[in-house]
């Protein structure tokens, strides 16, 4: 009697084991499952959002590379890396043992594999003078393209106070020429100008990173004495940007900032 209580307490403890660990791969599995799922439809979304901004007529079609401009190269090799890397996704999204993490879109060209020979071209430094070439165009101003804001500059500032005016820039280097001016809206007249001739030369290719360009600060600020409204422009790599604003005698209760300032 013992004897057989035994083997069948034996029994359940081996079955509720095996339950358990059986209990334990169903759950890995479903978690595996899920997080595949949840791969699949960021890969989508990014493979989407990539062919939406395709342009459709490619401009750079050549048999002979050696006959490409460097723009030309730059666009050639970026659509053919571009068209890999969406083949390469695509093939994951179609395997069902995809393991494999998608990019985010700000990975795809720094990290991904496609692109190793577009990034050992330097193409990264002159996007503003190849982009236009590429079938991908819509998809480069929007993802990779050097982006550039006005800081400092507010839409009201104080007479006699100095401003100091910083250019914010979100690219692949800090080697652009830049033209700035202020011009009084009253007779279109130019009350203050500065420019910047950039001598440096870019050689290794880097990520995106943040750089700031000064335009005045406090041994050079740039100091207005005369009430009116004004325009802050600036010509900068292949940019052009302005600010509009009004010098006031002083601000009244609280100094209201622009939206992108905050």
């Amino acid at each position: 009697m013992k004897t057989r209580l035994l083997i069948i307490v034996i029994g359940l403890s081996v079955a509720g084991i095996f339950g358990i660990v059986y209990g334990i791969n169903q759950y890995e599995y479903n978690q595996d499952l899920k997080q595949l799922k949840e791969w699949r439809d960021i890969r989508e979304s990014i493979l989407s959002d990539i062919k939406e901004n395709k342009i459709r007529n490619q401009t750079v079609q050549t048999t002979d590379i050696s006959l490409l401009s460097d723009e030309e190269h730059c666009a050639w090799t970026f659509d053919n890396s571009m068209n890999e890397f969406v083949k390469e996704q695509e093939k994951y999204n179609d395997s069902t043992d995809a393991k494999s993490k998608p990019l985010s879109e700000d990975q795809i060209i720094p990290t991904s594999i496609q692109f190793a020979k577009w990034r050992s071209m330097s193409c990264a430094f002159s996007i503003p003078e190849w982009a236009h070439l590429s079938s991908y165009e819509d998809w480069i101003w929007e993802n990779i393209a050097p982006t550039f804001k006005i800081r400092g500059l507010h839409s009201r500032m104080v007479v006699d106070e100095p401003m100091f005016i910083t250019i914010e820039k979100m690219g692949y280097h800090m080697c652009d020429s830049w033209d700035a001016r202020i011009v009084d809206f009253k007779d279109n007249s130019t009350i203050w100008k500065k420019t910047y001739h950039s001598g440096c030369v870019v050689t290794e290719p880097t990520t995106p990173k943040l750089f700031q360009y000064t335009i005045s600060n406090e041994i050079n600020p740039v100091v207005i004495s005369t009430l009116g409204n004004y325009t802050f422009q600036i010509e900068i790599g292949h940019t052009f940007l302005k600010k509009d604003f009004t010098v006031i005698e002083y601000f009244e209760d609280i100094v209201m900032y622009d939206e992108w300032d905050r």
